[in-house]
């Protein structure tokens, strides 16, 4: 539906006081009243995602107390947060703020979301924004948060302590922002955890088992930092409680050994240890992980020793395994894998013809 000539929608559809539900996404909306005076008494599902507004939030549309689910993403909202009395939010459960233009801080709306003694505040995704400064503690109030993603902003500073509190967390994506300081223990507490996506910040520190220590669900962990300046301190022996489906950890100092717990993820399909200070041969066992992987990136300058000749990648036989092992000092002959469809062997000391049937 087309309603790029609607100048006046906000106006008519607040003289309907008992719409409950109202849903005019992908309507090519470009008109936001700044100013109304609030008619919408029963309002509780507010859906605007995917229109051209070009304009702030107004301050009114945060001040409909009956709110409980508000989608505005991808609608060209630009601007800072609009002020939010404290209270005025309580029945709110999920916003998505996403794919705008949002600048400024979050202090302040942060501060009013976890204001309510009753809030219920169950998603939050303000990801791909321009939004910055640090992460306030007041976030650890919202303690029915199963959804946080703050992805692709400009945030900084280091995790406040207080997301430990977040018992309910089942995803946290921090990633790509400019997030730095170090990964706080605390984040061992998130008991129903899944998600934890840290990559594309510039960490710095030691993590230890303290910071996985209660993460039984964790499924997927993404972690990476500049020029090593994150160091895994882990016990040899150290057997996690999780099985991961996922892990990237890049530019972080996981070696020089190669990390045993890694034998241990039999269930992962995705592992990234690129730029990862491993300096060993490859083990044995970690081949015996390949029958469930379709992309391995060891791209590291360090991993020496022979690959094996045969290793079966068994979990996509139709599109094939990605295999990247790049820029280390891996030597003897080239190796002749199935199921393989992307396979980087460069700057190596290869040695011996190049397989015929390669490729």
């Amino acid at each position: 539906m087309n309603l790029s000539k609607a100048n006046n929608w906000v106006e008519a559809v607040n003289m309907l006081p008992s719409l409950t539900t109202l849903d005019l996404s992908w309507c090519e909306l470009q008109d936001f009243a700044e100013s109304l005076t609030i008619n919408f008494t029963s309002l509780s599902v507010l859906d605007l995602s995917y229109n051209n507004f070009n304009t702030a939030i107004p301050c009114w549309l945060f001040n409909i107390t009956t709110l409980q689910r508000v989608n505005l993403q991808r609608s060209e909202i630009k601007g800072s947060l609009p002020e939010v009395s404290r209270g005025s939010l309580c029945n709110l459960r999920t916003l998505d703020l996403s794919l705008n233009a949002i600048n400024g801080k979050i202090k302040g709306f942060i501060d009013a979301l976890g204001g309510c003694g009753n809030n219920t505040l169950d998603y939050l995704d303000l990801s791909s924004n321009n939004l910055q400064g640090k992460l306030p503690d007041s976030l650890g109030n919202l303690k029915y948060l199963s959804i946080l993603r703050l992805a692709q902003n400009s945030f900084s500073g280091s995790l406040p302590r207080s997301i430990g509190n977040l018992s309910n967390l089942v995803m946290l994506d921090l990633s790509f922002n400019f997030m730095n300081g170090a990964v706080v223990e605390s984040i061992g507490q998130l008991t129903r955890i899944a998600t934890l996506n840290l990559y594309g910040n510039t960490w710095e520190g030691t993590i230890t088992e303290n910071h996985f220590r209660n993460l039984s669900r964790l499924s997927i962990f993404a972690l990476s930092s500049i020029g090593k300046s994150v160091v895994f301190n882990l016990n040899p022996d150290w057997v996690p409680s999780f099985s991961l489906y996922e892990i990237a950890i890049s530019n972080c100092q996981l070696g020089p050994r190669f990390p045993t717990w890694l034998r241990t993820q039999v269930d992962a399909f995705e592992i990234i240890l690129s730029g990862a200070g491993i300096s060993d041969i490859i083990p044995v066992w970690f081949w015996n992980l390949t029958s469930r992987l379709w992309w391995v990136d060891l791209a590291d300058k360090q991993f020496r020793g022979k690959l094996p000749g045969s290793v079966s990648f068994e979990f996509d036989n139709i599109t094939g395994a990605w295999v990247d092992l790049g820029f280390n000092r891996l030597e003897g002959s080239i190796p002749l894998w199935p199921n393989v469809r992307h396979l980087s062997l460069r700057n190596n000391l290869f040695s011996g013809p190049i397989p015929s049937n390669i490729g």
